[in-house]
């Protein structure tokens, strides 16, 4: 019997397999893509990011997937940070679908007794997927001041609005959940502009995320209501339904999967 290398193995086994790429439409953009399956050994850097419970560095590792794993069908160029949030969920959704298993083992919270359940069998093939309707501009919604008008440009979030959030958290050390979503939902504000009468419209200048914060602190909750409506309104992406049974109190209830939760199954 004669022996061959760990080299020339690899090389047998990548021109032996091949790989199942999926044709993807972006729920947003209506990009199409390609997306491939992904390695052990790119799972493995996942699962170490993971370990370091830095969602900072977590979040970097998924950009550098999204980058290796995802190509677009004209040729264009993909930017990961061009990508809306819900782009890069279904992204990371389909590179886990692409391996080919009709079924994998999640792990789910139940929302009644909080019992992890462990090794739920979830049918890869059941997702729902939402594209987005309407026109991909920003939006604008006015609030309504004593003598003048602000108006709030909001629009989607990109990857690119997460990472200025995720350095403002970093910089300030915001550890409090409600810190994280008030620097996240700042994001979603583009512009303000105010309105006084028959003058053109002056732009407000914000230096940073910490500003529009302190703006949104500052707000009427009915007014900052047109903000988190806007958000609400965004309902596109990928969605991972499915029926769920607690093995420890019984609880049923149709519930949803954590795309990250899927991505690493």
């Amino acid at each position: 019997m004669s022996n061959i290398s760990v080299t020339d193995l690899k090389k047998l086994y990548s021109q032996s397999t091949i790989a199942p790429q999926l044709d993807v439409e972006l729920c947003y953009s209506g990009i199409h893509v390609k997306v491939n399956p992904l390695k052990v050994k790119d799972k493995k850097e996942l699962l170490k990011s993971i370990e370091s419970k830095n969602e900072i560095i977590v979040n970097s590792v998924l950009d550098d997937i999204i980058s290796k794993y995802v190509e677009t069908v004209d040729g264009s160029e993909l930017n990961p940070h061009d990508l809306t949030t819900q782009e890069r969920q279904q992204i990371l959704v389909y590179i886990r679908v692409a391996n080919g298993e009709d079924e994998c083992k999640i792990a789910h919270q139940c929302p009644k007794c909080e019992f992890v359940n462990k090794n739920i069998a979830f049918k890869t093939n059941s997702l729902n997927e939402k594209k987005f309707e309407g026109e991909r501009e920003n939006t604008n919604v006015i609030i309504k001041n004593k003598d003048s008008q602000i108006v709030l440009e909001l629009g989607v979030v990109t990857r690119r609005d997460e990472i200025s959030g995720e350095e403002y958290i970093k910089k300030n050390k915001l550890k409090t959940m409600t810190d994280k979503q008030f620097a996240i939902l700042a994001t979603v504000i583009k512009n303000v502009h105010i309105k006084n009468g028959s003058d053109e419209p002056q732009t407000v200048e914000f230096k940073d995320i910490g500003e529009k914060i302190g703006f949104i602190e500052n707000l009427k909750a009915s007014d900052l209501r047109v903000i988190t409506e806007y958000v609400e309104s965004l309902d596109f992406g990928v969605t991972l339904p499915f029926n769920f049974t607690c093995t420890s109190c019984g609880h049923e209830s149709q519930e949803e999967v954590n795309v990250a939760v899927f991505f690493i199954s």
